[in-house]
């Protein structure tokens, strides 16, 4: 590694740092989840929702705009006060204190109140729990979370996960931290069921590289349904080839 390069082997070690606004810029313009997304948040609003593993609020933000309460949760607090900051600054005050952010792990027990409409769990977060108990345990919270009825949504890797292993992949650049970055993605194999997704930032300005490393888990339909059947929700709908992923709550 030279004196221009940066590496992070986890979010939480790039939140610590001046480079989390590149996350955050690659993230913000995720869109393709939307069209399965809206029509969920629109059938529970006004009704609250929970966004688990929300990050910095992306789609709080959609489902405060129609109107419905929003409990955040994220392990990551910097990403928490990232969305904090920019929903109290580029939103209405109605909208801005609609959203409750909240730090823990989701894996975890979290003492979550029957009360929400509709949960999410979107960002492939899912894939980022290498553990059976702890993909379990977010099930768990989501059903502990959802009042009668309510629906989870859930955004998970199909199998294969990726058609091209170790090739850097070009995305659209970013403007981020004063300059514009170019951004490029691999995927290097980890064992079965298991790989590490890099994404690659190099400024144009000053040259210099910042490496970001997600260790991922593909969990097969099989072991989702068997996780949500656990922890009592049933599936009801999957859409874009089994990536994103509706259970309910009865």
């Amino acid at each position: 590694m030279t004196a221009s390069e940066r590496h992070y082997p986890d979010l939480h070690a790039l939140g610590a740092s001046s480079y989390l606004a590149l996350f955050v810029a690659v993230l913000a313009r995720k869109a393709d989840d939307l069209p399965v997304v809206r029509p969920l948040i629109g059938r529970a609003a006004p009704g609250p929702v929970l966004d688990l593993a929300g990050g910095f609020g992306r789609l709080a933000l959609v489902a405060a705009r129609a109107g419905s309460p929003v409990l955040v949760i994220d392990s990551s607090a910097p990403l928490l006060r990232h969305g904090e900051r920019l929903a109290r600054e580029s939103e209405p005050a109605t909208v801005a204190t609609r959203i409750t952010w909240r730090s823990g792990d989701i894996g975890t027990p979290l003492g979550l109140r029957p009360e929400h409409r509709l949960a999410l769990l979107a960002y492939l977060a899912i894939n980022e729990i290498g553990s059976d108990d702890g993909a379990a345990g977010v099930f768990r919270n989501a059903r502990a979370g959802l009042a009668p009825g309510g629906r989870l949504y859930l955004e998970a890797l199909p199998e294969p996960p990726y058609p091209r292993p170790g090739v850097w992949e070009d995305l659209e650049a970013v403007d981020a931290a004063g300059q514009t970055w170019a951004v490029a993605t691999r995927v290097e194999p980890a064992g079965r069921h298991r790989h590490e997704l890099q994404l690659r930032y190099t400024g144009t300005r000053t040259g210099e590289m910042v490496l970001q490393r997600v260790a991922r888990r593909v969990w097969t339909e099989r072991e989702l349904d068997g996780f949500a059947a656990g922890a009592g929700l049933r599936p009801i709908s999957a859409m874009g080839d089994g990536r994103f992923r509706v259970y309910g709550r009865e």
